[in-house]
């Protein structure tokens, strides 16, 4: 007994000591594989996904070396620059592992520093793992893309897919399917969309991912009529497929509504029929949808007779659509009554404001919108985001802008406070009025690379700076060949230095669709079609271009290239 006594002591003691170490390895084996799955969803391009799971690698093991090293690929991607010299530093000395070196590559990539993500690729062990083997050709084909190739990078993308997996080369499909829409070539276009379909079928975690992109390649195209069949195949499709959302559902329900407007009425009640039991959040997805998409008295029926007496979000709801069949009297009604008691001050004024706006009371209007500005510093982000939206819908801009500045004064909402302020702007708004917001906007996101462009877009109108804005332009370009906005904005950099035949360099070999390009970039085409000779395309470009939805600075611009514009 003294015996067993003595070695059961024994036994506990080493436990005992043995029990720390066996907490901090169970943590770091946890780590490893919070770790791995960030690594996999940053490669995916899901990067919330990606943090979250690092943020729970770092909780459980914050001085492992593995760790420390993927947060500051973190911080790299977020544009520190001090992080990414770090692991270059430590890349040069040999030290970085095979999922850093491909983080700092892809960092590179996107960046269009192709030497150094060249390098990082040249230090990877021959045989990688499926994942990882992923993430190395979706990087190779960047670095084609960046020097123009992109035929070439989709070509890798669906060659390099034949050798994985079903499940790994699906995504590789897609992200050639990216590179050949971008092409504006209508064979190329065609055989994406092929690629998304089949993608779209194989029921493979990607699968989704191609429904989505096939149904708002569709969506974009507009010619709904055309490809009625293929929408019908897309929209039996989507219960087969998992990760599938409620706003999937509801975009495979427009789409059917577009292709064949008079079904709707059926699919619209099949909606309603089928989440009348669904969780809260999906009805009020669906509650929402029915409201932006104008039904109004089909949202009222959803929510029913007791959910607004009980239920902010859904009084909302309510509120919302006797808001835009005029039912006025009723709105009254329910901002009085109890059941409006949770409801924000700000929101209170808002819909108040309303009232008063419909019956014609100016005083009682003022005086409600004065309340909806004083209302807005006490604001949580959602309520200011509501009513901003609100206010623009019903066209109170100056309104929507105090809001959306306020929204901009605060550090988790600055970005999309300054995107709205920017995009509710007059498209008459002088170049010099948008540039400080860009530049605010820039400020807070310095990788934000379309507002960059815009940015250049904006310097280069007002001839401000040009040779380094039009250098930044350059560089966008080579980043995106394939876009546009890119192309336009370079050439307007080169027009301005004075390299005319240059500028006409960027738009060769490529198709583009002139009816349907935006109006800024079809004046860029007509001062560089004129200041080379083509008098007759540019006159044909200008026919098209109506003077009065132009900034002063565009006018000047269009003068400049003696274009004639409609009066």
């Amino acid at each position: 007994m003294n015996r067993k006594g003595i070695l059961c002591g024994i036994i506990l003691v080493v436990l005992v000591l043995l029990l720390p170490v066996i907490y901090h390895e169970v943590k770091g084996w946890r780590a490893k594989g919070f770790l791995s799955k960030s690594c996999d969803a940053f490669a995916a391009g899901d990067f919330q996904g990606g943090l979250s799971l690092l943020r729970q690698a770092n909780a459980l093991a914050p001085g492992s070396e593995e760790v420390q090293h993927a947060v500051e690929l973190y911080n790299a991607r977020a544009g520190d620059v001090n992080s990414l010299q770090s692991l270059l530093k430590q890349m040069r000395a040999r030290s970085l592992q095979t999922r850093e070196l491909l983080g700092v590559a892809e960092i590179e990539a996107n960046s269009a520093r192709q030497n150094e993500a060249a390098e990082a690729l040249s230090l990877l062990p021959k045989n990688l793992g499926a994942k990882d083997a992923l993430q190395r050709t979706l990087i190779e084909s960047r670095l084609l893309a960046n020097e123009n190739k992109i035929e070439q990078a989709a070509s890798l993308c669906l060659y390099s897919a034949d050798l994985l997996e079903r499940g790994d080369s699906d995504f590789l499909k897609i992200q050639a399917a990216r590179y050949l829409l971008s092409m504006n070539d209508p064979s190329a276009a065609k055989q994406a969309a092929r690629i998304l379909q089949k993608v779209a079928g194989n029921g493979t975690e990607a699968s989704i991912q191609a429904w989505r992109m096939e149904v708002g390649r569709l969506k974009a195209a507009g010619n709904a009529a055309n490809s009625k069949e293929e929408i019908g195949q897309l929209v039996k499709l989507l219960p087969l497929l998992s990760g599938a959302l409620v706003q999937d559902q509801l975009l495979a329900s427009e789409m059917e509504i577009q292709a064949d407007p008079t079904c709707e009425h059926e699919v619209i009640s099949k909606l309603t029929i089928r989440y009348q039991n669904a969780d809260r959040s999906v009805m009020l997805a669906l509650a929402r949808w029915l409201n932006t998409r104008g039904y109004h008295a089909e949202a009222i029926a959803f929510a029913g007779d007791d959910r607004p007496r009980s239920d902010t979000d859904w009084l909302l709801v309510v509120l919302d659509a006797k808001s835009s069949l005029g039912r006025w009297s009723d709105v009254t009604a329910m901002l009085n009554s109890s059941a409006s008691a949770g409801i924000p001050d700000a929101v209170r004024y808002l819909f108040l404001a309303r009232c008063a706006m419909m019956r014609g009371d100016r005083a009682a209007t003022d005086d409600a919108w004065s309340g909806v500005t004083a209302s807005l510093p006490l604001e949580k982000p959602e309520t200011l985001a509501y009513v901003a939206g609100y206010e623009e819908q019903i066209g109170a801009l100056d309104e929507a802008m105090h809001t959306y500045r306020e929204m901009a004064s605060r550090e988790q909402t600055r970005r999309a406070g300054l995107s709205a302020l920017i995009r509710i702007q007059s498209s008459t708004a002088p170049a010099s009025t948008m540039i400080p917001l860009y530049e605010e906007l820039m400020a807070e996101d310095p990788d934000y690379a379309d507002a960059e462009g815009d940015l250049d877009y904006l310097k280069l109108l007002t001839n401000e700076d040009v040779s380094k804005v039009a250098a930044d332009a350059e560089r966008l370009l080579k980043a995106q060949p394939g876009s546009l906005a890119r192309i336009s904005v370079a050439a307007l950099g080169r027009f301005r230095l004075g390299d005319t035949k240059g500028a006409m360099m960027l738009y060769e070999a490529k198709s583009i669709d002139w009816s349907a390009a935006p109006v800024p970039w079809r004046i860029v085409r007509t001062v560089v079609l004129r200041s080379t000779g083509d008098v007759s395309g540019a006159d044909k470009m200008a026919a098209g271009i109506d003077a009065r939805n132009l900034r002063p600075e565009e006018l000047v611009l269009l003068k400049e290239g003696k274009a004639q514009v409609n009066p």
